[in-house]
């Protein structure tokens, strides 16, 4: 295994020494070092490298030695850059498991509020927001129009109803930041409540998903599903996330997911919850009410870097009706009560320091 650290210190001539070790059952059994001197407050990248058997677990450690003495240095930034030829599945410490340097850039050691919205006035931010207009995706049964998304009583409402528009039964609403804001790595917050409660919602599908400017991946932060649904192993009540390498499924098919709760829970249409992602050089992890729920690693899928191409945008909308989970049944409307309401309470998005 190799690890390769990005490291700047407000001490010129500060001697670093960059450690790997490796753990086996708790106990030390080998080290990597490399001992390197900053420029200052210029980037200088320090690579260690340690061959690791399979199972044993890795630790990186820092010191730091300035005039010939051990002294406390601080760090602007330490970001680990690199994990190369390393088939083997291992743990770093004393961080996030595998290579995820931090879970969720909110907390202010690690990230600062970089973008928002917090809805707090009476339309949409057009500075902020793209509201797409009279449009038909190939995908669903609705027509989107610009007059279903609205700013009302602190709440981005995107709403989609049954009405014939263009030759489709249903309405929808689709807001997006392309062309005005993209970034690459951080973390994405939404608060929100989904129009998908068990039983009344069957093709209502609500979403928070990021799309890169340049290429064809895709993080699906949340997609909800209306109920029932088509599909015999859906989570009932719950949401999935999803890491795309091509949308298009033309190329690079290649997409790792899964569900944001546990079997049991209580649907997610019952009330407001939190849901994100934190994408880094390393890892992408996705977030709901703060905890944990989903990470796929560099190592885990050969097309990591590709899916993550470039920096991506922020994009909400509701739909109605799918291949995957199933079309409202025109002859059972009750099982499809319109109007559905996706409510967004706020977005913001907190950028690495």
């Amino acid at each position: 295994m190799r690890a390769g650290i990005d490291l700047r210190s407000r001490r010129r001539a500060t001697k670093v020494t960059v450690e790997l070790v490796e753990l086996r059952r708790n106990r030390v059994v080998g080290r990597g070092r490399r001992v390197a001197r900053l420029p200052g407050s210029q980037w200088r990248r320090v690579r260690a490298a340690r061959a690791v058997k399979r199972g044993d677990h890795v630790r990186v450690r820092l010191s730091a030695l300035v005039g010939g003495r051990h002294r406390a240095v601080r760090f602007d930034d330490v970001r680990l850059v690199a994990v190369v030829k390393a088939t083997r599945r291992t743990t770093v410490g004393p961080s996030a498991p595998g290579w995820c340097k931090v879970a969720d850039y909110r907390d202010p050691r690690y990230g600062r509020l970089d973008w928002a919205d917090e809805f707090s006035g009476t339309t949409i931010d057009t500075s902020r927001w793209r509201v797409r207009d009279n449009l038909s995706l190939s995908y669903d049964v609705a027509r989107v129009l610009a007059r279903n998304a609205k700013v009302e009583s602190g709440h981005l409402r995107l709403r989609a109803d049954r009405e014939t528009v263009a030759g489709r039964p249903f309405t929808s609403a689709y807001v997006d930041t392309i062309g005005k804001y993209s970034r690459r790595y951080g973390t994405w917050i939404m608060r929100a409540r989904v129009p998908t409660p068990p039983g009344i919602s069957r093709g209502v599908w609500p979403a928070f998903w990021l799309r890169s400017d340049t290429s064809l991946g895709e993080i699906d932060v949340m997609e909800a599903s209306g109920e029932p649904t088509i599909r015999d192993d859906y989570r009932a009540g719950s949401y999935y996330w999803t890491l795309h390498a091509d949308t298009t499924k033309q190329q690079h098919p290649g997409k790792t997911g899964g569900w944001g709760t546990s079997v049991g829970d209580p649907p997610i249409a019952d009330d407001w919850h939190t849901y994100g992602v934190t994408w880094d050089a390393g890892c992408v992890t996705w977030l709901f009410d703060g905890k944990v729920v989903g990470r796929v690693r560099r190592a885990d899928v050969a097309w990591f870097e590709r899916a993550i191409a470039g920096r991506f945008n922020i994009r909400l909308n509701i739909q109605v009706g799918q291949a995957w989970n199933g079309f409202p049944d025109p002859a059972r409307p009750e099982l499809t009560v319109m109007p559905a309401d996706y409510l967004v309470d706020y977005v913001r998005v907190y950028a690495p320091r």
